[in-house]
């Protein structure tokens, strides 16, 4: 941990030393986050799906529009990976994670199509702080590879109790998605 410290791998080291505590509580983390290359791929991702996937359900909105309208909530998750090379600090301390935009989608019948706005209100970044089997990192010692099935041994085993924990950070936003959906 002195070492990750020493090399500037803050959160990877501060997650592992929350991890050994053993509180299973969950942990935030910084909001620049956001403002990562690959968690923003991750969000526009998302945005993808919601200004794409409601194509294939054309007929299900048919069988729900009344009175010309239908508003319903929904999310997407996308997952990413950190670069190993390219973003060492992050994948040290998460290795994969997840991105999860929510918001409330509203289709209008406008006639000849459905107009569709997709307003999403927050984006929340989020992981479960693990050790999975038939994985390996150079984390504790930053040299040596570690197998992970090594660290799930520790899990209840010292004096602390290592334990799983999540996490998170949520960013509220306002992008809106318009589109016109062809009817069927």
């Amino acid at each position: 941990i002195a070492k990750g410290n020493e090399k500037g791998y803050g959160d990877a080291t501060r997650f592992l030393t929350h991890w050994l505590e053993g509180s299973g509580t969950p942990l935030s983390v910084s909001p620049e986050l956001f403002e990562n290359k690959k968690v923003k791929e991750a969000i526009e991702g998302t945005y993808y799906y919601f200004s794409s996937e409601y194509h294939g359900q054309r007929k299900n909105i048919y069988d729900n529009i009344s009175n010309g309208i239908y508003e319903f909530n929904e999310s997407w998750d996308r997952t990413l990976t950190f670069d190993p090379v390219l973003d060492q600090k992050n994948y040290l301390a998460y290795g994969s994670a997840s991105v999860k935009s929510s918001g409330k989608v509203s289709v209008k019948d406008s006639g000849q199509y459905y107009e569709v706005t997709v307003t999403i209100t927050q984006n929340k970044f989020y992981d479960k702080y693990d050790w999975n089997n038939g994985e390996g990192t150079g984390y504790i010692n930053f040299s040596d590879s570690v197998e992970d099935a090594a660290m799930k041994k520790l899990e209840g085993k010292n004096s602390y109790g290592a334990k799983e924990f999540r996490i998170e950070r949520i960013k509220s936003t306002n992008k809106v998605i318009n589109y016109r959906l062809p009817k069927l």
